[in-house]
């Protein structure tokens, strides 16, 4: 059930009417439920107006845009731009620990934590920038509160108040964030660190998921550069051959870039197949057409003999982020251990894999299920961290872009990917960056909780975090909707 926190009145006075401008509108008077022990956010912590004019500054920065935060975590990519690719002249400062709330996608968890200290940081405007704390609490605790449900809920009754829905400072003197009380527990500070520390696993496990992508990625190209045949690489205009053997004029596959990746993986020592020659087959995904399931009702909670629904929009690098629900009376095409999920539209080239068999979950037509029957558990995430590659190197991109339209995969896109036949020994190495399933910490207490998960999130597999970080983000939602309500809490770890 969606725990909500808003509550509608079954009525309402008359003055109240009138602080409300006369606003007859009934979400004009609905409201949050709150605990007994609440503070204003404009009452916590401080904005901070330190900023720059790269105009007169010329360099480059490490630059953060709304785009930039993560909403389901709250981490931060941090790309580097040169000033001048940076569209305003007035940027905000950032230091480490800064929260960021994000004024126009605050509903949609577009607030995120600074985890680095980067030389020259900066963000756009369009970020509040939080900083100096003015009372005794874990910034942690507020940035696990700020990302719950609570809070954007909050956020939701200010900006549908407004003519223009944008997240203003003037906002944090309206914008509650509730503590703990002893109906929580005897020592409600514990329930505070309890928030605070689950925050910190969110926030590392995100970041180890990012860092171990990177070393996928590193390894393969190494690999590949450092066991090449004889010759080098020579690019050359396209002859009137090429475009007859290929039977296509756009560019994609004659641009330098493509043909320097493609020459890498032609001129492997070991060689290379397509995905065919390997072993593995490519069938659509589940039809949802009502004229081929009938009537079906989709949800976003979980409900009795559901299918769990996972789209391309929920992918993200080599990990998803969310998924729906959705209820069918008919028997639906359903994902199996092994199959990658790779996206032929919108999404194109984004893919997951299941080296777990996932329970009832489906997808859709515009995704194709890659599987084998013959191939081993590490070859099928091996052909899935490689097609994560080739789309990092803009080789899916360059053989989808046919020039008719929007990008898309078909057999003849499949039958040109080139997949490099890696020995079993580094496949494995390779595999093992995302696929390594290890015992959860035991004996976890406030003392020892966050260094054993920070030292076993360096050890398990992209999967494992990516599946930790589902159930974490439940168990902080979870926290705070008690904390809300004051009822018990139950002080646990694993």
């Amino acid at each position: 059930m969606h725990k909500t926190h808003v509550i509608k009145p079954n009525f309402v006075t008359k003055n109240s009417i009138l602080e409300k401008n006369a606003n007859l509108s009934p979400a004009r008077h609905n409201y949050v439920q709150t605990n007994s022990n609440v503070d204003y956010l404009v009452n916590l912590i401080e904005e901070s107006k330190a900023s720059i004019n790269v105009r007169n500054n010329k360099g480059r920065y490490s630059y953060v845009e709304i785009g930039d935060i993560n909403t389901n975590t709250g981490g931060i990519d941090y790309k580097e731009v040169r000033s001048i690719d940076i569209s305003s002249s007035s940027v905000s400062k950032l230091k480490k620990d800064d929260i960021l709330i994000s004024t126009v996608r605050t509903y949609l968890g577009g607030i995120g934590y600074v985890n680095k200290e980067l030389q020259n940081l900066v963000a756009t405007k369009a970020l509040i920038v939080l900083r100096k704390t003015k009372k005794d609490f874990s910034r942690f605790y507020l940035f696990g509160v700020l990302r719950s449900r609570f809070f954007i809920e909050q956020v939701n009754l200010i900006l549908n108040a407004s003519v223009y829905p944008r997240m203003e400072k003037d906002n944090f003197s309206e914008l509650k964030i509730p503590f703990p009380t002893k109906n929580n527990s005897p020592e409600p500070k514990k329930i505070e660190n309890l928030v605070s520390l689950i925050t910190q696993n969110i926030l590392d496990k995100e970041e180890r998921i990012k860092l171990k992508n990177q070393r996928i990625d590193e390894q393969i190209e190494k690999e590949l550069k450092e066991n090449q045949k004889v010759g080098t690489f020579e690019f050359r205009l396209p002859r009137i051959t090429d475009i007859k053997g290929e039977t296509r004029i756009d560019s994609g596959l004659y641009k330098i870039q493509y043909k320097k990746e493609d020459f890498l993986i032609s001129n492997y020592k070991g060689g290379y197949q397509n995905i065919f020659e390997l072993g593995f087959d490519i069938s659509r995904g589940q039809n949802l057409q009502i004229t081929n399931i009938g009537l079906s009702l989709y949800s976003e909670e979980n409900r009795n003999n559901f299918y769990t629904l996972v789209l391309s929009k929920y992918f993200g690098n080599r990990i998803y982020e969310r998924v729906s629900f959705l209820g069918s009376a008919r028997k639906l095409k359903t994902i199996q251990k092994g199959d990658i999920i790779f996206s032929c539209r919108g999404e194109m080239g984004r893919s997951i894999i299941f080296p777990d068999q996932p329970k009832k979950m489906i997808t859709n037509i515009d995704n194709v299920h890659i599987s084998s029957k013959t191939r081993q558990l590490y070859e099928k995430i091996f052909l899935f961290v490689f097609l994560g590659y080739l789309k990092k190197v803009k080789i899916l991109d360059s053989i989808a872009c046919t020039g008719s339209g929007a990008p898309s995969f078909t057999q003849y896109q499949f039958e040109k990917l080139k997949i490099p036949n890696f020995i079993e020994a580094k496949q494995k190495e390779i595999v093992k960056e995302y696929y390594n399933p290890i015992e959860k910490s035991s004996n976890l207490n406030f003392e020892n909780y966050l260094e054993k998960e920070k030292a076993r999130n360096a050890e398990a597999g992209i999967f494992q975090l990516n599946m930790e970080l589902f159930s974490l983000r439940e168990k902080l939602e979870d926290l705070v909707d008690k904390i809300v309500k004051e009822e018990n809490i139950e002080i646990e770890f694993n």
